[in-house]
């Protein structure tokens, strides 16, 4: 995942710098986002011009409403190094800061342009910002265009809870069970765990209503 993701962005020098930003890259994929906070932490205290650093750890920062102040100020610094970015940095950066100053329309906006460009790169963040623009059927058309197979999105959470929103707001109940039956089935163990001195059987019967 990290490595494909470097592709659009600009790949810091320092290649100590680099291998937090990767790890703390693949702790945010993975929704740890204290140990993704560090990696990236430690990645800005190599370089602090990491504008890829700064942009993860202001979405890592953004999960949380009591470290909300960080994730701004990690934004305001990679604008402050825009000259030096990518498009790709930039339009990144926009989307983060309409999401964190819940601006929802520049994100939305930002996210269009990134799609338009960078195909399947920008779509969850479309779909999400559709939603919050009050644009369901929008949000579902980017949503299924996203490549839900993808090593960091393959068990992305957030994606199925907001397209069964969209779902439900349009109207489209039948999908939207299908929706919360594939996260049920997502969230369960893939086999029963082991015991010493106990046989254990489940059986699970995902959502019919």
């Amino acid at each position: 995942m990290a490595s494909t993701y470097f592709q659009e962005m600009g790949s810091p020098e320092d290649p100590e710098s680099v291998r937090h930003t990767l790890a703390g890259a693949d702790h945010s994929c993975r929704r740890e986002y204290p140990a993704a906070i560090a990696e990236l932490e430690q990645a800005l205290a190599i370089d602090s011009t990491n504008i890829s650093a700064l942009i993860w750890l202001a979405s890592a920062y953004g999960q949380y409403t009591s470290t909300l102040p960080d994730a701004q100020e990690a934004i305001r610094r990679a604008e402050a190094l825009s000259d030096r970015a990518t498009r790709f940095e930039r339009l990144m950066t926009r989307s983060q800061r309409g999401w964190l100053f819940r601006d929802w329309e520049m994100a939305y906006r930002a996210n269009l342009e990134g799609m338009a460009l960078y195909p399947g790169r920008f779509a969850y963040m479309a779909g999400w910002s559709a939603m919050r623009t009050n644009r369901p059927a929008a949000a579902l058309e980017h949503l299924e265009s996203f490549d839900t197979t993808a090593a960091c999105w393959r068990n992305w959470e957030p994606y199925w809870e907001v397209k069964g929103l969209s779902l439900h707001l349009l109207g489209r109940h039948e999908e939207e069970l299908a929706v919360a039956r594939s996260i049920q089935q997502r969230l369960l163990p893939g086999r029963v765990p082991d015991f010493p001195g106990f046989d254990l059987a489940a059986i699970n019967l995902a959502s019919a209503q």
